[in-house]
This record gives C-alpha cells, sequence and structure tokens, in this order.
C-alpha cells in the first residue's frame, strides 16, 4: 500500500492508504509539527526503506522505517 508524509495539528507521521478502506490508516510518528522547518523522507540507515527526517531549529530527529525486506 502507498505510504505519505503528512503532517497537521497532531503531528507528523506516515499515512498507508489503503483504497479500499477508509479512512486511511495513520501513524504519528513525532509530536512536534508545530516546531517542524523541515520534514524528508531519505534511506538513512542504508537498509533500502525511506526514514523520517524532521528538522527543527535546535536539533534533527530521524525516525527508522520499522518494516523489514522479505528475505533481508
Amino acid at each position: 500500500a502507498p505510504r505519505w508524509l503528512v503532517g497537521g495539528d497532531d503531528g507528523v507521521g506516515l499515512a498507508t492508504l489503503v483504497l479500499d478502506e477508509m479512512p486511511p490508516e495513520i501513524a504519528i510518528l513525532d509530536q512536534s509539527s508545530a516546531e517542524a522547518t523541515a520534514l524528508a523522507a531519505a534511506d538513512v540507515d542504508g537498509d533500502g526503506l525511506l526514514d523520517m527526517v524532521i528538522a527543527t531549529e535546535q536539533e534533527i530527529r530521524i525516525h527508522l522505517a520499522q518494516e523489514r525486506i522479505p528475505g533481508g
């Protein structure tokens, strides 16, 4: 299922979109969306999965993807 980086008043996270199911499942990963100056998805740890990167004026926080690649 496609996943999208989303943000709102409650925080930022990943929305998993399953067309047959509404509303989409949203996993909030960080509660600091009001402070965030930049959001990005990048393979930070080299495992082939996109991790979420949040930057504020004071720090950079990284949320590593929890999925596993089959056979990996």
